[in-house]
């Protein structure tokens, strides 16, 4: 009875590590404000109004253009996360967010057959591999969904009754992200894996994928959720501006750990000398291929690669995945609850503690210095941010890259540059404030030598010109 005491605490330890060492990392780690703020602003909005935006607001370039905000799901979650206790609280729900898809994914290689000491060392590489991705901003919420996925599928031969839940995430999906366009690949996946395994089950499995598919239609947007995310990911603007969705590169440390975790995998299934396994060949290859192009894709294969790589690790004589995934649940519950009591206590909650690209300085000044209403050119980065905090003003561009046409943005780089005639797009727009940062190092002196621009405010994060018309 000791003994199996003994194997079965140790068996209990390796359920919970992928579940709580993600969570306590996380709540160590910085928010960034660039995709987190302007949906928190959203979310009010919606909450507010009690419908969903349908034209742009936030921004003077593109004012009155029509807004696909497929996200708004997400933006009610943040928006309560950050009532329920301000950025603290959103801590709290980033942790818990990912501490919710690792123990799913641990789940799913428990449910290939993997024992809990591989199933928790595979889920926790994957979360170094895709670490970059695990912001907290609405792609944060399809991932618990995802893994979701995965398990329900991995178990499908032995609990096929889970099979019903899978239209009803694919339906939370397509009300969070973007990303909820993954379902029939995962689905159509497992098919591929059924008719290679000649599983009798291939026809339910593939109603359940065809049923999931059109799932996803139930949002607000109906197809049109569907254009939104083929727009998105063909869109030659962001591809250009936002780093996650360039290729792949081992110059970055994302990329090389990427490119590690391929090779370790490939060594592995030489290693083991096994007839060659077609069906985990097509789950990688599939989310391989999604992952070269986009590097964003990358946090995708951290929760596909260790289900696919359970596949190949031994079994033992051990509890359940029925009740690991109890034991799971409860962990998640308890260090959520935990959290949520202390964060506060050691991390504080003001956003200059909690977050980055939010300059509570240059917000100050810009409250202080600039009358309300006033449009502002911002540096992108901090745009979601000063949407946040200032709400009664405008800037020029925000996180949505997609919403702004190519001409508004080169008008940007030119100001930004101070190339060509940045300052005339000034005068055109109408700004009123200028919020610099410190690395522009281009149209700061030139601002310095205009006269209708004052330099009003400066710190480490930037400096702040407004306009001062003549008397």
């Amino acid at each position: 009875m000791a003994a199996r005491w003994r194997v079965g605490g140790v068996g209990r330890v390796w359920a919970l590590l992928p579940v709580a060492a993600p969570f306590f990392v996380a709540l160590t780690a910085t928010m960034g404000a660039v995709d987190l703020a302007y949906h928190v602003r959203v979310g009010e909005q919606i909450v507010a109004s009690g419908s969903l935006p349908r034209v742009d607001t936030f921004s003077f370039t593109a004012s009155g253009t029509s807004w696909l905000d497929q996200q708004w799901g997400a933006q009610v979650l943040l928006l309560a996360g950050y009532r329920a206790s301000g950025w603290a609280g959103l801590v709290v729900l980033r942790a818990a967010l990912i501490s919710a898809t690792c123990g799913l994914v641990y789940l799913a290689c428990r449910a290939r057959g993997a024992n809990r000491r591989s199933s928790s060392l595979l889920t926790l590489a994957g979360v170094v591999v895709g670490m970059r991705g695990l912001a907290l901003r609405p792609q944060l919420f399809v991932l618990p969904l995802v893994a979701g996925c995965l398990w329900i599928l991995a178990g499908r031969r032995a609990h096929p009754r889970r099979l019903a839940w899978l239209p009803v995430l694919a339906a939370a999906m397509a009300n969070l992200h973007g990303a909820f366009v993954l379902v029939p690949v995962i689905a159509g996946l497992a098919v591929v894996e059924d008719v290679i395994e000649r599983d009798s089950g291939v026809a339910r499995t593939l109603l359940t994928g065809v049923a999931a598919t059109a799932a996803t239609l139930v949002n607000p947007f109906g197809t049109e959720a569907w254009r939104y995310a083929y727009r998105i990911a063909t869109n030659p603007v962001i591809r250009d501006t936002i780093s996650e969705w360039r290729p792949i590169s081992v110059a970055t440390i994302s990329g090389a750990v990427f490119v590690t975790s391929i090779v370790l995998l490939v060594l592995l299934f030489i290693r083991k000398g096994r007839p060659v396994d077609l069906a985990a060949i097509a789950w990688l290859t599939v989310f391989g291929s999604l992952a070269v192009p986009a590097s964003r894709g990358i946090v995708l294969w951290g929760l596909v690669a260790p289900t696919v790589t359970a596949r190949m690790m031994p079994a033992r004589d051990e509890e359940g995945p029925t009740s690991s995934s109890r034991l799971i649940a409860a962990g998640v519950i308890a260090v959520a609850a935990l959290a949520a009591m202390t964060v506060p206590l050691w991390r504080g909650t003001s956003a200059e503690e909690l977050l980055t690209r939010a300059p509570g300085g240059l917000t100050a000044a810009v409250m202080r210095e600039v009358p309300a209403g006033t449009d502002l050119f911002v540096w992108q980065p901090w745009g979601s941010w000063f949407e946040f905090a200032i709400p009664q003003d405008r800037v020029f561009v925000d996180s949505r890259i997609e919403l702004y046409p190519a001409p508004v943005w080169r008008e940007y780089g030119q100001v930004r540059l101070a190339e060509g005639s940045w300052s005339s797009i000034l005068a055109a727009y109408d700004v009123g404030a200028i919020v610099i940062d410190a690395e522009n190092d281009t149209l700061r002196p030139r601002l310095m030598g205009e006269p209708a621009w004052t330099l009003v405010y400066q710190d480490g994060d930037g400096s702040l010109f407004v306009r001062r018309d003549p008397a």
